[in-house]
C-alpha cells in the first residue's frame, strides 16, 4: 500500500508542477502571447477550447464536460488498479504516475476552466509541432516508459 501511495504522490506532484507552470504563464503572459526563447523554441500562449471528445464534436458543452468527468474518474481508478496488480515493477509504474499526473493536470483545467492552457512550441523554421504544456509531456513520457518497459520484459527489441 506504501508504494502504491508513493506512485500516487509522485502523480500529484507532476499535477502540481503543471498547474504551477500555468499560473506562472499566465501571468507572463498578460500583455502578450508570443515569447521567442530560441530558434526552435517559443513560449506561446493559447488556451485550448476544444470542444472534441475522440474527434466528435459535442455541442452541448455540458455532456461534454460530463462525459470527460466519468471518463477520467474511470482512468483514475484504473491506474490505481494497475498500480496494485504492477506493484513490482517499479518503471511500469513510474510510467503510470508520468501517464496519470499528466491527465490530472490536464484534467483539472478541463473542469476549472473547460479549456486547457497550452505554452510550449518547438518549431523547425516555419514547420511548428502542436503547442502543448507539461501535461501533455507526461503523459507523452509515460506512455513511452510504459511501452519500452513492456517492449523490454517480453523482448521485442
Amino acid at each position: 500500500m506504501k508504494k502504491n501511495l508513493l506512485w500516487i504522490f509522485l502523480s500529484f506532484v507532476i499535477s502540481f508542477v503543471d498547474q504551477l507552470s500555468k499560473i506562472f504563464i499566465t501571468k507572463l503572459f498578460i500583455y502578450k502571447k508570443i515569447l521567442i526563447i530560441n530558434s526552435f523554441l517559443n513560449l506561446f500562449l493559447i488556451y485550448n477550447y476544444k470542444k472534441i471528445i475522440f474527434n466528435l464534436i459535442c455541442e452541448k458543452i455540458y455532456l461534454q464536460q460530463n462525459i470527460l468527468i466519468i471518463i477520467n474518474i474511470f482512468i483514475f481508478f484504473l491506474v490505481i488498479y494497475f498500480f496494485k496488480i504492477f506493484i513490482k515493477e517499479y518503471i511500469f509504474c513510474y510510467g503510470l504516475s508520468f501517464f496519470l499526473g499528466g491527465a490530472i493536470g490536464n484534467f483539472i483545467d478541463y473542469v476549472l476552466y473547460n479549456y486547457v492552457i497550452d505554452f510550449f512550441d518547438i518549431h523547425i523554421n516555419c514547420l511548428h509541432w502542436f503547442i502543448f504544456n507539461i501535461s501533455d509531456s507526461s503523459i507523452f513520457i509515460g506512455i513511452i516508459i510504459i511501452t519500452l518497459d513492456k517492449f523490454k520484459k517480453y523482448k521485442i527489441f
